[in-house]
């Protein structure tokens, strides 16, 4: 008929009940492993100098663009990619900003996460001027999303001055 109940058997159920665990276990581990590096595939590190101090010497001719990201309690770890005409220029931490220097005329400035929207900023920049463009990610549809803002220079100058130089790009 079947397998009949004896005390010597305890011990043998017990083994396979503990063999079991351990291989549901395991898989969990490994999912969780997984799905850690897919979470923090998002996060990198950016190379950052001191705090901020202002571009002195722009070349005739040409314009200065800030593009920073200040201080958020969310994202903290995330490094955003910006591109300008499709030509990738840096990643952007939390507390950081980028001065560039670039020719008159109109610029595309993009930033983008991997599964969210593009934010897209069209900028028509003059020669010797100076332009603050704020970035900083908004609830997406499965994560933070990027978006890029024109500031006034006295709200941008304001904002940018505890904010770190990106020294790699």
């Amino acid at each position: 008929m079947g397998e009949t109940w004896s005390p010597a058997s305890v011990p043998v159920l017990r083994v396979r009940m503990f063999e079991m665990k351990m291989h549901k276990s395991l898989f969990f581990l490994w999912v969780s492993i997984i799905l850690t590096g897919l979470f923090l595939q998002g996060c990198a590190s950016v190379e950052l100098g001191g705090v901020f101090h202002k571009v002195e010497a722009v070349p005739d001719g040409q314009a200065l663009v800030y593009i920073y990201r200040p201080h958020m309690p969310y994202e903290v770890w995330v490094v955003f990619d910006i591109e300008v005409d499709d030509v990738p220029l840096f990643g952007i931490a939390d507390g950081s900003y980028y001065p560039w220097i670039t020719d008159p005329g109109l610029v595309n400035i993009l930033c983008e996460r991997w599964g969210e929207s593009t934010a897209h900023l069209p900028l028509s920049v003059e020669a010797g001027k100076t332009y603050y463009v704020k970035m900083y990610p908004v609830a997406g549809s499965m994560r933070y999303r990027p978006v890029l803002t024109l500031m006034p220079e006295s709200e941008g100058a304001t904002e940018i001055s505890v904010c770190r130089e990106i020294l790699s790009n």
